[in-house]
């Protein structure tokens, strides 16, 4: 448990909430995909005083273990000592992960001309952040007035296409109207011939398809 009398316990405390202030950031920065000049300066200020907890802790810790665990009468149990060192390992990491990130969203230039409070670099990195965010912006509008063309084009296309099959279909149904009539006409012809057939003699029958093939042969020399 932390102790408010503990100074080691207190620099845990308040390393820990600029880490979550630090998280915070790192987490709204991930979803904007750019950091603000306020964003900026307060994480800047939470490194700076995060440094110093750190080493603070450090030294405390090199006193208790130059001391053998005895620090102002008060002596430090094996594991107690284990138990602070663990937990400064754990805060020290995690302050180098937020030490990282924020050297990753400056630019270098503005590193190798640092200004006397930061607030002109932090100023022209918001500059150019914007800037981007607003050529992404510009580009994401490009890409969607393209799509919206494509998919214009594509309904017209599909437009066309039904037209073309209706109209396909009008005549498909006129074709099946006109198979139906001549199959009727058929049907009746047959029966016409089947009943004239059906009154001629044995010999009738033989001119009748004499005549039929003589004609069919006359009609083929015709076309032929």
């Amino acid at each position: 448990m932390i102790s408010q009398n503990d100074p080691f316990d207190t620099s845990v405390n308040d390393l820990r909430q600029l880490l979550v202030k630090a998280k915070l950031i790192q987490n709204q920065t991930s979803l904007k995909g750019v950091v603000d000049a306020t964003s900026l300066n307060e994480l800047k200020t939470i490194c700076d005083e995060g440094a110093d907890l750190v080493e603070l802790m450090r030294e405390m810790l090199d006193v208790i273990e130059k001391r053998g665990g005895r620090v102002h009468g008060t002596v430090f149990s094996a594991n107690e000592i284990v138990r602070r060192q663990n937990t400064f390992n754990e805060l020290q990491n995690s302050y180098h992960d937020i030490r990282q990130f924020y050297q990753s969203v400056v630019p270098r230039v503005h590193a190798a001309r640092p200004t006397e409070d930061g607030v002109q670099a932090v100023d022209e990195f918001a500059q150019v952040q914007e800037h981007a965010q607003r050529e992404e912006t510009a580009l994401q509008d490009e890409i969607l007035d393209r799509l919206t063309y494509g998919l214009r084009e594509l309904r017209e296309t599909g437009v066309t296409i039904n037209d073309e099959l209706e109209t396909q279909d009008d005549m498909l149904n006129d074709i099946d109207k006109d198979m139906t009539t001549l199959q009727i006409k058929l049907r009746s012809a047959n029966e016409k011939i089947d009943k004239l057939l059906a009154s001629m003699s044995n010999g009738g029958k033989i001119c009748t398809i004499v005549g039929l093939m003589v004609g069919i042969i006359v009609l083929l020399s015709l076309i032929f």
